[in-house]
């Protein structure tokens, strides 16, 4: 946590817990110093383990120790005969490619520092409904078709831990079509996943999850270009882009028509 927050990540203790109840953590020890390092890699799919909180102290970067951890998290794959993923930033991505890494899909982070979305009339009679624990099977199963990896454990943990932020979006004929869910971070309310049909199902999640007063983040694949103006209409800001990449036969066959919103970097 003291890693994560150095770096001015949002993520929260509860936020760790999960990766290193679910994942594979490494860290990286010195005598007198603790743990400086870290690196997790999180299987998604048979095929492909997710890469996340890599992370080095300020006064110990330099040094190679990312690499290494990297390292260590590749080479446990490979024995499993999975490859890897990740979402790097603008300054990770070079570090990436040298370790086999490619990949050119972008989001973008956008923040405001509170936010309400005005309500959307949705055609076809879709009804947005708060979601329920009697959901979850169907949530995730859409999630597994849009994204290509299952990750059951952190869905049922966001709606567990953040149930204002868990809505469903149903066709008139009761078939679920989209969902959102969020969770509390150190800094922000990070809103993802959002799965939906279309634009006009994506705007209505959001506008049952976005609520004034809080600060609110959300990563929108660059290629949702109606959403990204939508909330920038909103007052939400642009911060930082990441790259999805992955080695070969790692990258997600994710469904990026449906994928209005990831989970964050740490989580996809």
């Amino acid at each position: 946590m003291a890693l994560s927050t150095e770096a001015h990540w949002n993520q929260t203790e509860e936020d760790w817990a999960l990766l290193l109840e679910q994942a594979d953590p490494w860290g990286l020890e010195l005598p007198d110093a603790g743990v400086v390092a870290t690196a997790v890699g999180w299987d998604l799919s048979p095929a492909s383990t997710w890469i996340n909180m890599v992370l080095v102290t300020e006064s110990c970067r330099g040094r190679g120790y990312a690499r290494r951890l990297m390292q260590a998290v590749l080479e446990r794959a490979r024995d499993r005969g999975m490859a890897a993923a990740l979402d790097a930033t603008v300054f990770g991505a070079p570090v990436y490619e040298r370790l086999g890494f490619a990949g050119d899909d972008r989001l973008v982070r956008l923040k405001r520092e509170s936010a309400v979305l005005k309500e959307v009339e949705v055609s076809g009679k879709a009804t947005v409904v708060p979601m329920t624990t009697g959901d979850m099977a169907e949530v995730e199963a859409l999630d597994l078709m849009v994204l290509g990896a299952r990750r059951s454990g952190m869905l049922q943990c966001w709606r567990e831990r953040l149930p204002r932020a868990a809505w469903c979006q149903r066709a008139a004929g009761g078939e679920l079509i989209g969902f959102v869910l969020g969770r509390l971070g150190r800094v922000a309310t990070q809103v993802g996943p959002l799965i939906a049909q279309d634009i006009a199902g994506a705007r209505a999640l959001l506008g049952a999850v976005l609520s004034a007063g809080a600060a609110t983040m959300i990563d929108v694949p660059v290629k949702q270009e109606t959403l990204i103006e939508l909330l920038q209409g909103e007052g939400f800001r642009a911060e930082r882009e990441f790259r999805r990449m992955a080695t070969v036969g790692g990258q997600l066959p994710s469904d990026w028509s449906r994928y209005f919103a990831a989970a964050g970097p740490d989580f996809a």
